[in-house]
């Protein structure tokens, strides 16, 4: 199981509004900044939709995690297909 999130609005401009995980999330922000040519180094350098976000000129990646979760909602669990066992 893994639990599931919306974000709110300020992070659905970067990552949409769909239900998803937090893994998700965090590879969708990556996807936008990649998109927008906004990584450099350790570093994303925040365009309009991150600064609203963020509130700073860059942000580094280990920054990321927290400022995803604290704009994500949760809104339940999901069941995740695991690999079989090998015993």
């Amino acid at each position: 199981r893994k639990k599931t999130y919306t974000a709110d609005s300020v992070l659905a401009q970067i990552i949409g509004n769909e239900t998803m995980t937090r893994s998700d999330a965090l590879r969708k922000f990556y996807e936008y900044a990649n998109e927008h040519n906004l990584k450099s180094n350790r570093l994303i350098q925040c365009d309009a939709n991150l600064l609203a976000l963020t509130e700073k000129d860059e942000i580094h990646f280990n920054e990321v995690m927290g400022i995803v979760s604290t704009h994500l909602k949760e809104v339940g669990t999901t069941l995740v297909a695991t690999k079989p066992r090998k015993h």
